[in-house]
């Protein structure tokens, strides 16, 4: 059986995905690709609703096995605004029935560099 998982880089303004498959008879994992969301809004709340919207209009809440957030650090002004969108993201996700997982940003990399052999995925 392939596992469908979908790991997330929430941000304010883009929110960077990238999709693979993980096969858990072989082991190995197939990268399908890495993607952004942007929202440029000045309005907080508009831009968690470009965001909600592009994740409907993509599937991406009914199409993973299970999601990977990366777990943001606190620093800069907008810590109150990124938790707000994890947490909107988070819930939306468990809504889907869709287990979560959180790690920090080195064990992304480490895991995406091994999948994809192409570095730290910049957001497009």
């Amino acid at each position: 059986m392939k596992l469908k998982i979908l790991a997330l880089d929430a941000s304010s303004t883009c929110t960077g995905f990238s999709k693979f498959l993980y096969d858990e008879t072989t082991k190995n994992y197939e990268f399908l690709g890495t993607s952004n969301i942007k929202a440029t809004d000045k309005d907080i709340y508009k831009r968690f609703h470009t965001i909600h919207t592009s994740f409907v209009t993509q599937g991406l809440y009914e199409w993973p096995d299970q999601v990977v957030f990366e777990n943001y650090a606190f620093n800069g002004n907008r810590v109150t605004q990124l938790a707000e969108l994890n947490g909107v993201s988070a819930q939306f996700m468990l809504f889907s029935r869709n287990p979560l997982h959180y790690y920090s940003r080195k064990v992304l990399l480490t895991l995406n560099k091994h999948m994809n052999h192409l570095g730290d995925p910049a957001k497009i």
